[in-house]
C-alpha cells in the first residue's frame, strides 16, 4: 500500500474518520481524527486505511448517506411532552419525595458508563443536537438514573427515573428513534424476532450516534410493574378434536389415568406460564 500523504482522508476502525496532518515517515503517520483529535499511529499496527467515497458519503455531514442516517430520528413536537413522575409510584407515595432528596443524591452520583464511551461513534452528530450525560446512584447496576443536558452556564437535570441493568438481553433491529422534547431522551421502535417492540432507551444520549436504520444491536430489556396484584384464576374451555380425544382416551387407558379426557376440557390459569404467538 502506498504511504499516507498529508491532507488525505483516512478511516480507523476505532477513531473513525480523520485527516492526515503529517505524511508517513519511519512507519508512523500523524492524523487528526474528527472525533478524537490528534493521534500518532504506527502504520503497521494501526489498521488505518484511506477513506472511500462510500465512507465519506455515509459518515461525513452533508453526504447523502449521512442525510439518510438522520431520517432515522423523528423529533416529536414540543406539545407532546413526556413525564417520568408515574415511574416512581411503585417506590414512593408521591414523586415529590424523590426531588426533595436530590440535594443529597446528586453529590453522591457517578457518571454512568455506556457502550459509546470507549468506542468512538462512526459518524458526527449534528452540532445542534444537545450534549448530555448520565449519572447513577447508588451504583451502576440499579437505583436512580439522571439525564443531564449540558448548558452554557450549568448542567440541567432533564429527567430522573428508577433503573436497573438486570434483564433479558435480546438482539433488536432498529426501525425508528422517536426523540422526546429536550433532545436527549428517546423511545426506540424495533423488531424482535418478527414482533414490533417499543421501549424507552435509558442511555440514548450516549449511544445515539451508533444507531442506524436496520442496524442490529443487543439491548437488555427490563420493565417496572407499576400495578401489581395477586393473579386471579380465569378458567377457560378447550374443545378437543375427535382425533385428539380418541388418542388421549387410549393413552389414559394405557397409562391408567385417574379420569379419561372429555370432549370439553376446563383449563385453569393458576400457576400457569405460557407463551402466546405474536401476529
Amino acid at each position: 500500500m502506498p504511504p499516507f500523504e498529508t491532507d488525505q482522508r483516512v478511516l480507523h476502525p476505532f477513531f473513525g474518520l480523520g485527516t492526515v496532518l503529517e505524511g508517513e515517515a519511519e512507519g508512523r503517520v500523524k492524523v487528526c481524527f474528527d472525533r478524537k483529535g490528534e493521534r500518532l499511529l504506527d502504520v503497521k499496527f494501526a489498521r488505518l486505511r484511506l477513506a472511500t467515497p462510500e465512507d465519506l458519503d455515509t459518515l461525513e455531514p452533508g453526504g447523502d448517506g449521512h442525510r439518510r442516517w438522520l431520517e432515522l430520528f423523528q423529533f416529536e413536537p414540543d406539545d407532546t411532552p413526556h413525564f417520568m413522575g408515574s415511574h416512581w409510584e411503585p417506590f414512593f407515595d408521591d414523586a415529590r419525595e424523590v426531588f426533595e432528596r436530590l440535594p443529597q443524591l446528586v453529590p453522591e452520583m457517578r457518571v454512568h458508563g455506556a457502550f459509546a464511551d470507549h468506542r468512538p461513534a462512526p459518524r458526527k452528530e449534528p452540532p445542534e443536537w444537545p450534549a448530555a450525560f448520565h449519572l447513577s446512584w447508588p451504583g451502576p447496576s440499579q437505583g436512580v438514573m439522571a439525564v443531564l443536558r449540558v448548558e452554557p452556564r450549568f448542567n440541567n437535570i432533564v429527567s430522573l427515573y428508577p433503573f436497573w441493568s438486570i434483564g433479558s438481553q435480546h438482539t433488536l433491529t432498529i426501525e425508528r428513534v422517536r426523540v422526546w422534547e429536550g433532545g436527549v431522551e428517546a423511545q426506540i421502535d424495533a423488531v424482535l424476532e418478527g414482533a414490533e417492540i417499543t421501549f424507552f432507551d435509558t442511555l440514548y444520549a450516549a449511544n445515539r450516534a451508533w444507531y442506524q436504520t436496520g442496524g442490529r444491536y443487543d439491548f437488555i430489556l427490563a420493565g417496572i410493574a407499576y400495578v401489581c396484584r395477586r393473579a386471579e384464576d380465569h378458567p377457560f374451555e378447550i374443545r378437543l378434536e375427535p382425533e385428539e380425544l380418541a388418542f388421549l382416551r387410549a393413552r389414559a387407558r394405557t397409562e391408567g389415568w385417574e379420569s379419561a379426557p372429555e370432549e370439553i376440557e376446563i383449563m385453569h390459569t393458576t400457576g400457569m406460564a405460557m407463551l402466546l404467538p405474536v401476529d
